[in-house]
């Protein structure tokens, strides 16, 4: 499909995960065998331990390069994203009382569209005021211009 990424760097490190679980048990299947004393299963477990560290900083490394380093967020869609959504209702309880934020929440569900157009409609606040309440919560310097 054109323009598709496929997510091979992400899905590595779910492998690495899963190599790390795997020498996580054969480190606490060793250690439950060994003596106090006197341990022979020494070699395995300091050799799956440092495989284990060994995957995890590599793992890190490339993921850290090749998926973290550059990304930038698009604020403007954040910022959009994050006010149509009801996650944000929480801060309005202390305002509007939570039996009428809920009522709001499930409104604006059933009629797929943001709870803030809702609270707007019904004139319970301003655009300004809910704008104030959001920037106070997610800080002022975040909102986009």
């Amino acid at each position: 499909m054109p323009g598709k990424v496929n997510p091979v760097i992400p899905i590595a490190v779910c492998q690495v995960a899963f190599a790390i679980t795997g020498n996580d048990a054969s480190i606490a299947m060793t250690c439950q065998q060994g003596m106090l004393e006197i341990n022979h299963f020494e070699m395995l477990v300091c050799d799956r331990l440092i495989d284990s560290i060994r995957l995890l900083t590599r793992a890190a490394e490339i993921f850290s390069r090749r998926c973290v380093d550059g990304i930038v967020a698009n604020k403007k869609v954040s910022h959009k994203n994050l006010l149509a959504s009801s996650a944000l209702a929480t801060a309005l309880v202390p305002t509007l009382g939570y039996a009428q934020v809920s009522d709001l929440v499930r409104t604006a569900l059933a009629e797929d569209r943001p709870f803030i157009d809702l609270i707007i409609e019904k004139e319970l606040l301003t655009e300004s005021e809910i704008k104030g309440l959001m920037e106070r919560l997610i800080g002022g310097d975040n909102a986009p211009n």
